[in-house]
């Protein structure tokens, strides 16, 4: 299987894909991430999860971006 089609059809994932490899990105080019954009569904997910528990929210940014 293709690495990059391993989350086809399973936007939230793609999202967050896509939101790790600009993370990354960023990194590498020692650039800030305040203007990232992220597509509406992976919004939506980090919506829900910081609605539903703000501390697994909060590991989640924090492991997303070390």
């Amino acid at each position: 299987m293709e690495e990059h089609r391993v989350f086809e059809k399973k936007a939230i994932f793609e999202g967050l894909y896509e939101v790790m490899v600009k993370v990354v990105k960023c990194q590498e080019a020692r650039k800030g991430l305040q203007n990232l954009t992220y597509s509406e569904k992976y919004s939506d997910f980090i919506a829900i999860l910081s609605s539903l528990n703000t501390q697994a929210y909060n590991a989640f940014q924090q492991n997303l971006v070390e």
